[in-house]
């Protein structure tokens, strides 16, 4: 005979297997937006998953998917094709009752864009070197990344400021070797500011899994999940279970305040020009006390104090009607004890002249661009721009990404 307890159990076991796979369905119609025709072989997916499809003939399309698939707080639709201007769609889960219509404008192209296209010299490979290694990182899964279609790149690099600019013609096709993806990236917008390694960039990722035999999946298998350990989604999915011991994390609250050794943007600047203008004018002369600013530009511009007390999750984490909001101050310092760093990293991170030091445990800063963000179970959160990364994290780029919905065997 079954326990009364054990049947409450199960009954709750069972309804929340059936709000976790709970199905949608999205039909829908792509039309050209001029001439009211259907566009077939237009390409409509969900953002950052594995979930999507291309248009019949007919230009229709049935999108099928899982609350497993998607993020909790936001599900974004890409409707592309070549040739158009991209859609994104922001759909309401409450409201799929409908056939979908979208018409794709035609694309238009810019004059600046063709004129920067026929540039393509040594230069202009060293910007694409740059954007490769700053857009799909240095480390052993990104170097292994290949984009397939570079032609549709359109490269800027802006001297006087020190900026480079990418945009991208069509969506960009790339392929993850060592993770068994192949991924369609639509760039939206890529910064890269050269002198203070500022990175900004946003786009729309669709993943495909790559054929392979048994022993190309159990290799895929394997480093999908090293990619995965030690991940900011790993964090994050830790940090909402409240488990972050448990699966290797160590969390420190970070605070900085300016160095007072160190000049002033406005003395450095000041300094700067002078030394300039005497160089250009052949004076010879060379001031001591601008060249002590100059020294002493190079001192950090921050001086940080790491609080080595745990700290508690109720000092960052907090229950409120939208879910679990993370809410701190200044940063958070995220040490991964379950994997060292990347010989890569420790490369990249080392001062030229120094000896280079031997690898340690992943270790990351983190700082909210708001006030605070809702997190959700699935390693996402509200905002997509809501962290800001620093350290590990901030090095490994779209080489270490994973779909939405990937799940490792312990989940």
């Amino acid at each position: 005979m079954i326990s009364k307890l054990l049947k409450i159990s199960l009954l709750l076991l069972l309804i929340q297997q059936s709000a976790f796979s709970q199905v949608y369905r999205v039909i829908g119609k792509v039309l050209d937006g001029e001439t009211g025709e259907t566009i077939p072989s237009a390409t409509v997916y969900l953002d950052k998953t594995m979930v999507g499809t291309s248009t019949s003939l007919e230009g229709e399309f049935s999108l099928d998917f899982s609350q497993s698939n998607i993020s909790q707080t936001g599900v974004e639709m890409v409707i592309s094709c070549i040739g158009y201007e991209p859609i994104i769609y922001a759909l309401d889960l409450s409201n799929l009752n409908k056939k979908f219509v979208f018409k794709l404008k035609p694309k238009q192209e810019l004059l600046d864009e063709v004129v920067v296209d026929g540039k393509r010299d040594k230069l202009w490979y060293i910007n694409l070197q740059t954007f490769k290694e700053q857009f799909l990182g240095k480390s052993e899964f990104g170097s292994q990344c290949e984009i397939l279609n570079t032609e549709n790149l359109i490269i800027t690099y802006y001297e006087k400021e020190a900026i480079l600019k990418v945009k991208a013609r069509e969506t960009l096709k790339i392929r993850n070797e060592l993770l068994g993806y192949e991924v369609d990236y639509l760039l939206e917008s890529f910064e890269y500011q050269v002198s203070t390694g500022i990175l900004n960039y946003a786009g729309y990722t669709f993943f495909k899994e790559m054929k392979g035999g048994e022993s190309k999946q159990r290799r895929w298998k394997k480093n999908r999940l090293r990619a995965y350990n030690g991940s900011s989604l790993h964090f994050l999915r830790s940090l909402y279970d409240k488990n972050l011991v448990k699966e290797g994390f160590n969390l420190r609250k970070l605070t900085r305040v300016p160095n007072p050794n160190r000049p002033s943007k406005e003395e450095i600047a000041k300094a700067r020009a002078t030394l300039r203008a005497n160089l250009r004018f052949s004076t010879g002369e060379v001031n001591k006390e601008e060249k002590e600013v100059m020294r002493r530009s190079r001192l950090p511009e921050f001086i940080e104090y790491l609080d080595t007390n745990t700290v508690a999750y109720a000092d960052y984490l907090f229950e409120v009607k939208a879910g679990i909001e993370l809410k701190f101050r200044q940063f958070l310092q995220i040490v991964y004890l379950g994997e060292k760093e990347e010989l890569n990293y420790v490369t990249f991170s080392s001062s030229t002249f120094a000896k280079p030091r031997k690898p340690t445990f992943q270790t990351s800063v983190i700082s909210l661009t708001s006030d605070s963000t809702i997190l959700n179970p699935d390693g996402t959160t509200a905002d997509t721009f809501a962290l800001f990364y620093e350290g590990y994290w901030a090095w490994e780029k779209l080489g270490e990404m994973l779909p939405l919905g990937y799940q490792t065997e312990s989940e």
